[in-house]
């Protein structure tokens, strides 16, 4: 039995930029990089390729990885020495998806690099079965805590950082 043959449509609506959201998280990004400057921040807009997540189940409870691939040859791993992130703002168009802003602050703590991000609240994580019958499989879903990060340049590095513990302020 083959498979129903998919239109070119929806291939074209699959493959897509969703320009709703670009907008969207452009003026969010834009408003954070004002209300910076009005502080006295200097902060540098970075432009976003893609954003992912990756899952790491070998761990005892799965680890959600925020993925960022960002346009730019910074090095992330070199220069990057802590990751703020704002409060998370719902996303209107998908409801189990939030915003926040991100900045990556270097040695030169006047200079932050904001980066735009929007993500899933909750990853799904296929377990295996507790008990006597741990053959079975089931999902269960994994909150995001925007706790793991691996940052991507334009050259393909990779950098991966973790938030230790969150301070308001």
């Amino acid at each position: 039995m083959s498979k129903p043959a998919i239109s070119q449509d929806e291939i074209a609506e699959e493959l897509s930029v969703d320009t709703a959201a670009k907008t969207w998280i452009s003026e969010r990004a834009a408003v954070e990089a004002e209300r910076l400057r009005s502080n006295g921040v200097r902060p540098l807009l970075m432009q976003v390729r893609n954003y992912g997540i990756v899952r790491q189940e070998e761990h005892k409870s799965m680890l959600v990885i925020n993925r960022v691939e960002i346009d730019t040859g910074f090095d992330f791993e070199q220069r990057v020495k802590q990751i703020m992130v704002s409060d998370p703002i719902p996303y209107p168009n998908k409801g189990d998806f939030s915003y926040v802003n991100v900045l990556l602050l270097t040695e030169k703590l006047e200079l932050p690099l904001l980066v735009p991000y929007i993500y899933p609240n909750a990853v799904q994580s296929k377990t295996k079965g507790s008990g006597s019958d741990k053959s079975k499989k089931g999902e269960k879903l994994v909150k995001n805590d925007l706790k793991e990060w691996l940052l991507i340049n334009s050259k393909g590095q990779r950098s991966r950082h973790s938030i230790h513990e969150y301070h308001s302020i």
